[in-house]
């Protein structure tokens, strides 16, 4: 009702003196307002909603076909009082639709009565479910139950929010308290935590990396066990929250780093060790004395090499083992020729040591045999103990050739120093031939 819309005027009043007499002349104006206000809204409404019996009734039939949603009282009312209007302005009009308009009242009724009962017992259920919610939610927290009540406290402020029940504010404010109280335990427990992280990481300084591969794990419970209990409501412990996170942050960004350095040195691996590994490929048919040298000291040289990608780790290991594999196996075969040279030269030096005479002109034997030890050192290697063999039987003839070829010289050089003292003595004798005139 537009009070402010009323013909009221204070000044036009005349204010009765008693109190009694007051009230009874306010009373009266407000009903004669109240009246003139009716009449106002009565003459604005459009004539067919007041006296078109078929829209009330399709209008009526649409309630009773919905009669649980919000205001449906107030609308059949509203009807009601217009179907009456429609009685005493025009009955002839109205009786042909009466009986149906009682049944949809009787309907109504009982539909609502259906309703009511239906309400009553969900109201019921809602309360015992609350209870049940208060009671669970009360036993965690005498139990001492931390994990996830975060979660659950949300869970059960929707579930609580979702359960209508009239009355019962008591249990209202009791719950209340209790998620309250869930929600400082849960503040308090994921304080505690923070402060455990907190011996470990008093600070945000630059970490090292055992410092890290010590203590990842241990962050990480930590971490499980602070995000177990679950979220904190809106508004509560965000500082908290975000110091712990920032804390967190910091050490994983720290190990981070250490991991793509680590990345970037496995990377400077890999290519000192593809090196490597085109190096040995290259000594796979190599002949030469040294390249078993070099095969090995490639392979030892790759043991001090750090560890590379884990991705191209298989293929590369892979790619070195077959190129020294193949050196070996080349190797292998070429040994089997080697011997055989070898031996040749083993009987060469046999042959020349049985022929040593004394007219053996050792000068140009000695060429032969340096020549034999030139081929020897050419010639590849061979299985280690067949090579002591046969170098022992090699050396042992050339030590025997020059010993003899020593004895030789100094032989000869004493034969030369006689030689010299008898044609010395010759020269005497001629000189003083020379000089006696009786000849």
């Amino acid at each position: 009702m537009n009070l402010t819309s009323w013909e009221f005027q204070k000044s036009k009043i005349e204010i009765p003196t008693s109190l009694s007499e007051r009230k009874s002349k306010i009373q009266n104006i407000v009903q004669e307002q109240k009246k003139k206000f009716s009449e106002s809204t009565s003459k604005s409404r459009p004539k067919e909603d007041r006296l078109n019996p078929k829209d009330l009734l399709k209008k009526f039939k649409k309630l009773v076909k919905n009669p649980n949603h919000r205001g449906v009282q107030k609308e059949v009312n509203s009807i009601k009082k217009q179907w009456e209007l429609l009685l005493k302005s025009s009955e002839s009009l109205v009786r042909p639709f009466v009986d149906e308009f009682e049944s949809l009242t009787e309907q109504f009724i009982e539909n609502q009565s259906q309703f009511r009962k239906e309400k009553d017992w969900e109201n019921w259920s809602n309360d015992r479910k609350r209870q049940e919610i208060f009671d669970d939610l009360k036993k965690t927290i005498d139990q001492g139950i931390i994990k996830s009540l975060g979660s659950k406290i949300k869970e059960y402020q929707k579930e609580w929010k979702g359960l209508k029940v009239k009355g019962d504010t008591e249990l209202e404010n009791n719950f209340l308290k209790l998620i309250d109280e869930a929600k400082s335990k849960c503040l308090e427990a994921k304080k505690s935590i923070y402060e455990k992280l907190k011996l470990i990481l008093p600070e945000l300084v630059p970490l090292t990396e055992t410092f890290i591969k010590e203590k990842s794990e241990e962050v990480k419970s930590i971490q499980r066990e602070f995000s177990i209990i679950g979220p904190l409501p809106k508004g509560i412990g965000e500082e908290l929250t975000q110091d712990f996170q920032n804390t967190c942050q910091h050490f994983f960004d720290q190990r981070k780093e250490l991991s793509n350095q680590k990345d970037e040195k496995r990377q400077e691996n890999y290519r000192i060790k593809k090196e490597i590994c085109e190096k040995a490929k290259a000594l796979i048919n190599s002949n030469e004395n040294e390249s078993i040298k070099k095969i090995i000291a490639l392979q030892k040289k790759w043991k001090t090499i750090g560890p590379v990608p884990t991705d191209k780790k298989d293929k590369l290991w892979e790619d070195f083992q077959n190129a020294c594999h193949e050196f070996f196996n080349n190797l292998d075969k070429e040994k089997a020729g080697n011997q055989e040279k070898k031996e040749a030269l083993c009987q060469k030096m046999e042959n020349i040591v049985s022929e040593l005479n004394e007219d053996t002109h050792f000068k140009d034997v000695a060429q032969k045999v340096k020549k034999l030890q030139q081929e020897w050192k050419q010639i590849g290697p061979i299985p280690k103990t067949t090579d002591e063999i046969l170098w022992k039987k090699f050396r042992g003839n050339c030590d025997i050739f020059f010993e003899s070829r020593d004895k030789f010289l100094e032989k000869r050089k004493d034969q030369y120093a006689k030689n010299e003292v008898l044609k010395r003595a010759l020269l005497n004798e001629c000189d003083k031939i020379y000089q006696d005139n009786s000849w």
